[in-house]
């Protein structure tokens, strides 16, 4: 429960305070840099296991050496 009258900035009310005084969001300095980093990064690792699953053929794509009974 907030403990101000204005509204929250999540709320329908909010967002349209928000435009109607035309704020924007303030980053630290380097933060967006950082988010840019991050997901290069996670996109690198997401390529490389990739990478690496299509060269693995799996449990049943071929035959076993074991003899059937």
């Amino acid at each position: 429960m907030r403990d101000d009258d204005e509204s929250g900035p999540w709320t329908k009310e909010g967002k349209e305070w928000i435009k109607k005084l035309g704020l924007t969001m303030q980053y630290p300095e380097g933060h967006l840099e950082a988010l840019v980093y991050r997901e290069r990064e996670k996109n690198s690792k997401r390529e490389e296991e990739e990478q690496q699953e299509e060269g693995f053929a799996g449990p049943r794509a071929s035959k076993g050496k074991w003899k059937q009974k």
